[in-house]
């Protein structure tokens, strides 16, 4: 998806990096431990909506034979 595409790297931490594409920061690297995390999903929602209590949902499966 990347390749050929220049990312970004700034150390954040001692030894931990970030890696950034454009303005999006993809995950940290780890060198001490050698793993990649990934950074938080900035199109996610920043509020999960919740149902409201008075609503029930029925679901109903039915076979004609």
């Amino acid at each position: 998806m990347f390749a050929g595409q220049m990312v970004g790297i700034r150390e954040v931490e001692n030894q931990i990096w970030l890696v950034s594409f454009m303005d999006y920061d993809l995950g940290f690297f780890d060198k001490d431990e050698g793993r990649i995390e990934p950074a938080p999903n900035p199109f996610a929602p920043k509020k999960v909506l919740t149902m409201s209590p008075g609503v029930s949902v029925k679901i109903v499966v039915a076979a004609l034979v």
